[in-house]
């Protein structure tokens, strides 16, 4: 039988799984919404950054959006993909634009959150185990 202390513990740390998880699926439900959208104006809005960032991002990681009739740049849903895992390496990771190419090379990121995810899935499920066997 666990002693008082270590039942808090674990609380705790169920606790804080089950929000970080939460965060995490309202992150990613967020940002799906502007997936959908395809020109550059509307992408820089999206994600909260300048056209300009995203003209450089296009130079520096060889995008090459569309025309439309109107002139506009418009993304393809692969290039969203990569400008949404660009921005999540630069401006929330803090990597540069050369640390963000390494990193790209390395594994899609969406493997890593897929693992992370299903890693931390598991230890909730380990836990939740644990405290009703308390």
């Amino acid at each position: 039988m666990l002693i008082k202390e270590e039942k808090g513990r674990l609380f705790y740390l169920l606790f804080f799984l089950n929000d970080y998880l939460d965060a995490k699926n309202k992150l990613f439900l967020s940002k799906q919404k502007y997936i959908a959208m395809s020109t550059l104006h509307q992408l820089a809005i999206g994600l909260s950054v300048s056209e300009k960032t995203l003209q450089s991002w296009n130079k520096s990681f060889k995008l090459s959006p569309s025309l439309n009739a109107e002139g506009q740049l418009v993304y393809n849903s692969e290039q969203k993909e990569l400008l949404l895992q660009i921005h999540h390496l630069i401006k929330e990771r803090g990597f540069t634009i050369s640390g963000a190419k390494k990193e790209l090379k390395k594994r899609p990121l969406h493997e890593k959150k897929k693992e992370t995810i299903q890693s931390l899935q598991n230890i909730r499920g380990f836990l939740e185990e644990l405290k009703n066997s308390i």
